[in-house]
């Protein structure tokens, strides 16, 4: 019996679906505190586009964000051949963990930093993405 492919979507609560082959769980970003376990998960879709403005990302609970997309939670899902997908323009910073945040509660980091890597993005126009390590130059 094949195993059930699992996917979470974080940020739209528009798709359910159970069956034999696929689950999918939705969960809007006011509801992430209810996601029991996203390592659980094969695939991570993010959902951005409900939250391209700071208005709406200022009703986002980010602490409770911040409980569940950590640096393990991404390696856990990567070192067992899962997909992490993103839609939408990740670049905006968040409040950081109240726990890490101690004098400076206005504190804010990238989003993607949950992941543990560090993005250089470039602008230019066109279609094809290019990952480029840390160390990397751009040439």
């Amino acid at each position: 019996m094949p195993r059930i492919q699992k996917i979470l979507i974080i940020g739209s609560s528009a798709y359910k679906r159970f069956d034999s082959e696929i689950r999918i769980d939705c969960y809007s970003w006011r509801k992430v505190g209810q996601i029991k376990n996203p390592r659980d998960y094969h695939t991570l879709i993010i959902d951005l586009l409900s939250i391209s403005d700071e208005k709406s990302r200022s009703q986002v609970p980010w602490d409770e964000v911040h409980s569940k997309l950590s640096t393990y939670t991404f390696t856990q899902i990567a070192k067992r051949g899962g997909r992490i997908v993103l839609i939408g323009d990740p670049r905006f910073r968040i409040p950081a963990p109240k726990k890490s945040s101690t004098r400076h509660s206005n504190r804010e980091i990238p989003f993607l930093e949950w992941t543990g890597f560090k993005f250089h993005w470039d602008n230019s126009p066109g279609d094809t993405k290019y990952a480029v390590s840390d160390n990397s130059e751009y040439e």
